[in-house]
């Protein structure tokens, strides 16, 4: 259960000092797709993110970003090291990896645990008009 942090339609939470000392709105979003940022806390969630982003539907255009303790695990998009968790923290992702639909203004379109595909797959098709 989410029970703390960000929720669709709220902004995208920065999270300053990562990468090369950039926050992560200078790092991955763009303002023609989505950004799919998936914050993980495990290992096992990163197969989860992989498998996920396999089902996202053929007409939608999404980046990958990867926050997690290491970077270098990670071959979607954009990997991001964040050993301190400082991402989880201010997204709210406690124990079990999530991921974001951040649209293209910068607000949240959909929040999920990362090994529960249905909101994932649900919010796609409702953009796209396919079947979930």
């Amino acid at each position: 259960m989410i029970e703390a942090g960000p929720r669709p339609g709220d902004a995208a939470p920065d999270v300053p000092g990562l990468a090369a000392g950039r926050s992560l709105h200078h790092l991955p979003f763009e303002d023609t797709e989505h950004t799919l940022l998936y914050i993980l806390r495990t290992q096992r969630d990163l197969a989860w993110a992989r498998l996920m982003a396999t089902t996202l539907p053929q007409a939608a255009s999404a980046r990958y970003v990867v926050a997690a303790e290491s970077a270098d695990e990670s071959r979607i998009d954009t990997a991001i090291a964040d050993p301190g968790g400082r991402t989880a923290h201010r997204y709210g992702v406690v124990e079990r990896g999530e991921v974001f639909a951040v649209r293209p203004d910068g607000f949240i379109g959909m929040r999920a645990l990362i090994d529960d595909n249905g909101p994932f797959r649900a919010y796609f098709a409702t953009l796209y008009r396919v079947s979930a």
